[in-house]
C-alpha cells in the first residue's frame, strides 16, 4: 500500500497480490503532488491471512514500512500541471494570443492598404 496526504494516489494494479517463490510481484501506482514542498510517502506492505472457518474475515499483519521524503519544487509543478492540463492551456492561453496576433497583422495590413489606396489617388 502507498499512503500520503499530499499525493493524489492511483493503484495501477490490484493492491492484494499474491507473491510466489519465483519471479517478481509488482505495485504500480500513478502518484501526483497536491502541493510544492517537501512531503512523506509512506510505503506499506505485509501478509494478508484468510481465517479458516471465520468466513471471508481477513487479518493484515505488516512485513514492511517505510517513509520516503519527496521534495516537489514549484518548476516541477508547473512542468506537471502543463502536461495535465496542455487542452486547457492551448484554448485559455495559446489560441487567445494566436487570435490577438493575427488581428494586429490585419489591421496592419489594411492601415498599410489604406495609406498605399490614398497614395495612389493623389498622382
Amino acid at each position: 500500500r502507498l499512503l500520503g496526504d499530499e499525493f493524489d494516489i492511483v493503484a495501477l494494479d490490484d493492491e492484494e497480490q499474491g507473491v510466489l517463490t519465483e519471479g517478481y510481484t509488482q505495485w504500480e501506482f500513478d502518484v501526483t503532488p497536491k502541493s510544492v514542498g517537501p512531503h512523506n510517502l509512506y510505503v506499506k506492505a505485509g501478509i494478508v491471512y484468510h481465517v479458516p472457518n471465520l468466513g471471508p474475515t481477513k487479518k493484515y499483519f505488516p512485513v514492511y514500512e517505510k517513509t520516503i521524503e519527496i521534495k516537489v519544487d514549484t518548476l516541477q509543478r508547473i512542468v506537471l500541471f502543463a502536461t495535465e492540463r496542455w487542452e486547457f492551456l492551448i484554448s485559455t492561453i495559446i489560441f487567445p494570443i494566436i487570435t490577438w496576433g493575427f488581428s494586429r497583422v490585419r489591421r496592419r495590413k489594411q492601415k498599410d492598404d489604406q495609406k498605399f489606396g490614398s497614395k495612389e489617388g493623389e498622382h
